[in-house]
């Protein structure tokens, strides 16, 4: 799979307020395996001084869960740091 930018680049008239600072790809089948998970996202990139670089996050971390909501495509982890930035479910 290819990295993508979680919430896309500082800037981006897409989600300019949800700048994560992290790029990621889908966990391949095999790593899901060897980890003894169902799914999730491969850290493939921290931004410095970033959101994520603050939270940090690093190189190779697997992203599961966030706020108890599973994510296993970059669209799950746009959508949860979205609800918790604007605080609704």
């Amino acid at each position: 799979a290819e990295p993508r930018a979680a919430l896309g680049e500082r800037g981006n008239l897409e989600a300019p307020d949800y700048w994560l600072g992290v790029q990621i790809a889908v966990a391949s089948p095999a790593l899901l395996s060897q980890l003894q998970l169902e799914y999730g996202l491969t850290v493939t990139h921290v931004f410095p001084e970033s959101p994520a670089a603050a939270a940090r996050l690093q190189l190779h971390d697997i992203l599961t869960r966030l706020d108890d909501r599973p994510i296993g495509e970059p669209e799950d982890l746009v959508r949860g740091v979205r609800a918790a930035i604007l605080n609704f479910p």
